[in-house]
């Protein structure tokens, strides 16, 4: 089948309106999907962080400063085996100096000015801040009284995560290429198929009025039946009997031209 230039100008705008609503979808739902991603791994951070918390409260409620506690270093090391995206656990005071720690070394012994701001920001007891290569997931941790006994920070690696990300991302501009360009050809085939139609009718509609013209036969032109071929039949006999009434005419015309040369009557 031969693309004609009026298949390729129908067909352009089709096919950029497609690749913009299927890049779009792609988009969002990329979008929608990292939200979601991110909450659910956020809520599973802070599940082991709440567990941990538990873990160490029970201690605290013994009476036992946050330092006393002797099993705090064997909990968290045994919670940052058990998962390798977990970058480090640290344990902090009150005043923020790190008295539990394990994982990644921290740059001083007391926490970041980032990690106190986003614990002091908010009533709630959870906080949460992003860092570049790392989320990092604290709480607070109370006596058996109430009172402030320091809290925990966890950082988690992000490089999982992005990882996933990535791959989805990959996986929806490869199905968004593939569904623009399958989408472009099947819109250049129904295209090009109707201008053919089309194109053969016209020249159907011409030849029938070309040999009505030259006075040859015409077989009937409506032979499938369809509204198109009814129009065209139409076209054509009305055509053939206003050919036949001018020829007619002419004839008559003639004759009297004739007889009034002669000078007769008719």
């Amino acid at each position: 089948m031969v693309i004609s230039g009026l298949s390729i100008k129908i067909t352009a705008p089709i096919v950029i309106i497609s690749a913009l609503a299927i890049g779009l979808t792609a988009f969002l739902n990329l979008g929608k999907f990292e939200r979601t991603f991110s909450e659910l791994e956020r809520s599973r951070i802070r599940f082991v962080v709440s567990d941990l918390r538990a873990n160490l409260e029970t201690g605290l409620g013994l009476g036992l400063a946050l330092k006393g506690l002797a099993n705090a270093q064997a909990v968290i090391e045994s919670e940052a085996k058990s998962d390798p995206s977990i970058l480090s656990i640290s344990l902090y005071d009150e005043s923020g100096t790190v008295v539990f720690h394990t994982g990644e070394a921290l740059l001083s012994n007391t926490i970041p000015a980032e990690w106190k701001s986003a614990a002091t920001a908010k009533d709630a007891r959870d906080w949460q801040l992003a860092e570049e290569d790392a989320l990092v997931v604290g709480t607070s941790l109370a006596s058996v009284i109430g009172v402030d006994a320091g809290g925990m920070a966890l950082r988690y690696s992000r490089q999982a995560h992005d990882s996933v990300v990535d791959s989805v991302a990959e996986s929806l501009k490869l199905a968004a290429v593939l569904g623009t360009l399958l989408t472009g050809l099947i819109a250049m085939l129904g295209i090009s198929l109707i201008v053919v139609q089309t194109n053969r009718k016209l020249t159907r509609i011409e030849q029938s009025l070309r040999d009505i013209t030259n006075d040859k036969p015409q077989a009937p032109v409506a032979t499938g039946g369809s509204e198109a071929d009814v129009l065209i039949d139409s076209v054509v006999t009305s055509t053939r009997a206003a050919m036949q009434d001018l020829a007619g005419t002419q004839k008559i015309l003639k004759t009297r031209l004739s007889a009034e040369a002669s000078g007769k009557q008719p």
